[in-house]
């Protein structure tokens, strides 16, 4: 009996090891709203880790992605903008922990994000 427990002892564990990084998945998160597109958890590929792209005008959170990724690492947790008149930056982040690419996130208050969508407007008028 012991035999039979030690062998499903060491089966769990290397079905453990064998199992890939799990990753929180959202196609499209938009900073009041939430995820509105692909919402849910992914297992990755072996050569992929987490990925958080969060996108922003001036100071304001506009969207992120989540996903897995293979990126490489000098390409994760850096800031790059856009070439625009809006001020576009995104951030890129990388993890490599189950669900490390955390679906929550701090949201902008309602106020905030109306305000940025009528300065945005006024922009484009």
């Amino acid at each position: 009996m012991k035999t039979f427990i030690l062998i499903g002892l060491v089966t769990l564990c290397f079905l453990a090891v064998v199992q890939g990084l799990q990753c929180n998945v959202c196609g499209l998160k938009v900073a009041i709203v939430g995820c509105v597109q692909s919402k849910g958890t992914k297992t990755c590929n072996a050569n992929e880790k987490c990925q958080t792209i969060k996108g922003y005008i001036g100071s304001a959170h506009v969207f992120s992605k989540l996903d897995c990724s293979t990126t490489d690492s000098e390409n994760c947790n850096v800031t790059e903008k856009s070439e625009n008149t809006f001020g576009f930056t995104y951030n890129k982040y990388c993890c490599n922990t189950d669900l490390c690419n955390s679906a929550s996130a701090l949201q902008l208050p309602l106020l905030a994000g109306f305000s940025a969508m009528i300065i945005l407007l006024l922009k484009l008028s």
